[in-house]
């Protein structure tokens, strides 16, 4: 018990502390990508992966055509 009044004790200045609140932007006006949008900004991508990729950029590359208007 003590130990945990010592912490504690140690801890009153954070009671005053209050936190810094930043403007942060509002995603609430979104634009239509085309599919030429799309195919440009993924053969942009650089062609890494991880084993824990959903699907990999290689592969995402590949059957992009077939992927295009399901992505779009």
């Amino acid at each position: 018990m003590n130990k945990i009044q010592k912490i504690r004790d140690s801890l009153k200045y954070l009671d005053n502390h209050k936190p810094c609140h930043k403007d942060t932007p509002i995603f609430d006006k979104f634009q239509e990508l085309t599919t030429d949008d799309i195919t440009k900004l993924i053969t942009q991508l650089q062609t890494k992966s991880c084993e824990l990729d959903v699907l990999p950029t290689n592969i995402l590359k590949i059957y992009l055509n077939e992927l295009l208007p399901i992505i779009t």
